[in-house]
């Protein structure tokens, strides 16, 4: 399990993870934890990364960008990870925000007991491991296709038609664009022109009208698509 720890206080980062580092032992969890001192740093990291983390725990009390924002910037590039939220207080408000970027849950500072933190990270655990084999089952003519939401590179629409583009298969069905992102709402994907979505973590390198691929592959980037990409993948820069 790949999992970002985001805190401005070291101490912190290295008091979780290793908590983190015992219930995984415990339950025999295979562990891999990033850690990162602000959200820019993070947001700015994973732009070159080759995989989402799976879980992102995130300070909410954070100088310059607090952890509501770096959430919302992490929802609009695409990232579906998963997040726990870390902060000093549970007031309804936090957790009208937490709610607002689809957070799984939280844990209070000096409150939340490490069994209720360990039930909290086993509840995630279940969520990222069916998660990361979630399919997508698409039928045309008879045939039916159970695709790994995790392969797939990208969808191209042709006419009434679209196909799907997964390692190294493709099929094509019968659908609409709206349906498909309807579907893909969380996952990572990217609209890029009006004929094509894009899995986010497939993208190797973004031109000025093109996108190539890790399969290497190149997809066009549209005219009303090009902004909201390059919001995606262009590094962030540190708040003033």
């Amino acid at each position: 399990m790949k999992i970002a720890l985001c805190d401005d206080h070291k101490e912190n980062i290295m008091s979780y993870a290793d908590i983190l580092v015992r219930i995984c032992r415990k339950h025999r969890i295979e562990l891999e934890i990033d850690p990162y001192i602000s959200g820019s740093q993070m947001l700015f990291e994973l732009e070159d990364s080759k995989k989402h983390p799976d879980l992102i725990y995130l300070d909410v009390d954070m100088p310059g960008q607090d952890g509501f924002a770096t959430a919302r910037q992490l929802r609009e590039q695409g990232y579906g990870s998963e997040i726990i939220f870390l902060t000093s207080c549970s007031t309804a408000d936090t957790i009208l925000k937490a709610f607002d970027v689809r957070a799984f849950h939280y844990i209070v500072r000096d409150e939340t007991s490490l069994e209720r933190s360990e039930e909290i990270f086993l509840q995630v655990y279940e969520r990222c491991r069916k998660k990361s084999r979630e399919t997508l089952i698409f039928s045309c003519a008879g045939e039916t296709r159970k695709v790994f939401v995790e392969e797939i590179k990208y969808f191209e629409a042709r006419d009434h038609y679209i196909t799907v583009y997964y390692g190294a298969d493709a099929f094509e069905f019968y659908s609409t664009f709206g349906k498909i992102e309807n579907m893909l709402y969380g996952h990572g994907f990217l609209r890029t022109h009006r004929s094509f979505i894009v899995a986010r973590d497939k993208i190797m390198q973004i031109s000025r009208n093109q996108i190539e691929l890790r399969s290497g592959e190149t997809i066009p980037v549209g005219r009303a698509y090009i902004k909201a990409v390059k919001r995606a993948w262009e590094p962030l820069t540190e708040p003033v």
